[in-house]
């Protein structure tokens, strides 16, 4: 994913409304294979960096650790944010079809 691919989904996503997440993102990277420390990423996803941690734990989110640090890049970041955007959206049609299903008035 190039630059011109991150500003497609950042506008897919919305995000453009917040310039204060736009100055973050543009200010401290360049490429998709920038890497981020584990705080920005947790800000970048709206997570904890607690969950942050357990999703690195499992494997959800690839890390590599320079030296002492340890670093997540962006493409990875970003990827990880859309597998989980795909999830919670196919979950939400699965539960909108139950309550169809069931009559529920939606």
């Amino acid at each position: 994913m190039d630059r011109k691919g991150i500003l497609a989904y950042i506008e897919k996503q919305e995000w453009h409304n917040n310039p204060l997440f736009i100055l973050t993102l543009f200010a401290t990277m360049t490429c998709p294979d920038d890497e981020l420390p584990p705080n920005q990423a947790a800000d970048f996803l709206n997570i904890s960096r607690s969950y942050l941690d357990r999703l690195l734990e499992q494997g959800d989110i690839p890390a590599r650790n320079r030296g002492a640090q340890c670093r997540l890049r962006l493409r990875d970041v970003l990827e990880y944010k859309e597998r989980s955007q795909r999830l919670r959206t196919r979950c939400l049609d699965e539960l909108a079809a139950q309550a169809q299903n069931l009559d529920m008035g939606y």
